[in-house]
């Protein structure tokens, strides 16, 4: 198994507790309940407070990657390798797409979908008119996340330990640049390619007009998700439970505030970041100004999950795919 996440970590049998509240289908304003963690006479913290679950959907084995786009939200499914579309306003399923072989990551560019194929070493560029495969695209050793440019989507390959840009005019690869060890994620942000490098304990920095890495930040362990808020890139430590702030002058590292374990999706939302935990999940808001977690909430109780926890933001909502229950929920934003 390259990553995780793959269909190796599907036959895996991890118990999942599935959300109480919406394991019966689709309602509103349902609060989650989270079995309590611990019992009378003990010190245990209790859990966060649970967020309200608006909908929940099922969708194929093994959902990871979620973008939002086209007034809809995007899942891929690992297990079954498919590209999920739902309706924002009622999470109904209204098309599957069949991709490639070890389907991880999804992005939304130059008016298509696109997903990587980790075990097919390809990505797949999705017609969102028509929701149909459009190209197949040979990539490097097993893509993973995507940045969008200006001029080009980019596609981190774990395991030849580059980034390949593809040109969208032409569906080809025209370039591959070296960078740290297991790279997963990246984003365009600041005139950069910003990379993690989750085995190297790092975060390349790629100039997309010379194709070459132009400064390596060191970070805490494990860096994965990243995002660009409030005159920073944020990177997630989802071995080291932290969530660390770059400075994009300096290309270094001012803040680094600790996060409940494995952090992993960040989406900045409304003035605040908020942080996906692969544990419950659990949600956390840092508030940018004070660079510390303002709260946390329970989105549901299961152990870590064998795949990347990310998010995204739509209808006004957030959207998780729950690897373990085969779902994906859409919660009301916590205030």
């Amino acid at each position: 198994m390259r990553t995780r996440g793959g269909p190796a970590a599907l036959a895996v049998p991890l118990a999942f507790v599935v959300l109480a509240a919406v394991a019966t289908g689709c309602s509103s304003d349902r609060s989650v309940l989270v079995p309590g963690t611990s019992s009378p006479g003990t010190s245990a913290s209790p859990p966060p407070p649970s967020v309200t679950a608006l909908d929940s959907t099922q969708v194929a084995p093994g959902p990871v990657g979620i973008a939002a786009g086209f007034g809809s939200v995007w899942v891929v499914s690992a297990g079954t390798p498919t590209l999920s579309r739902l309706a924002q306003g009622s999470g109904t399923v209204q098309a599957t797409v069949p991709v490639g072989e070890g389907a991880r990551q999804v992005a939304v560019g130059f008016d298509s979908v696109w997903v990587s194929n980790s075990a097919a070493d390809s990505v797949t560029r999705v017609e969102p008119e028509t929701d149909s495969a459009a190209v197949t695209i040979p990539v490097c050793d097993a893509p993973d996340g995507f940045a969008v440019t200006s001029a080009a989507m980019w596609v981190v390959c774990s395991g030849s330990a580059t980034v390949a840009r593809i040109d969208p005019r032409t569906n080809v690869v025209v370039t591959q640049v070296p960078v740290g060890l297991e790279p997963h994620f990246a984003i365009g942000a600041f005139g950069s390619v910003w990379v993690s490098n989750a085995g190297g304990a790092s975060v390349s920095r790629i100039d997309p007009r010379a194709g070459a890495v132009i400064g390596t930040i060191p970070t805490g362990f494990g860096p994965r998700a990243l995002t660009a808020f409030a005159g920073s890139v944020w990177v997630s430590n989802t071995e080291g439970a932290a969530v660390q702030r770059l400075d994009p002058t300096t290309s270094q590292v001012t803040e680094t505030i600790p996060t409940p374990a494995f952090p992993d999706g960040l989406l900045p939302v409304a003035g605040s970041l908020w942080v996906a935990s692969q544990v419950g999940p659990e949600l956390a808001r840092i508030d940018p100004r004070s660079n510390a977690i303002a709260d946390t909430h329970a989105v549901g109780d299961h152990p870590r999950v064998p795949a990347d926890q990310l998010l995204a933001l739509a209808d006004g909502a957030l959207w998780l795919p729950i690897f373990e229950g085969d779902r994906v929920v859409k919660v009301a934003i916590p205030l």
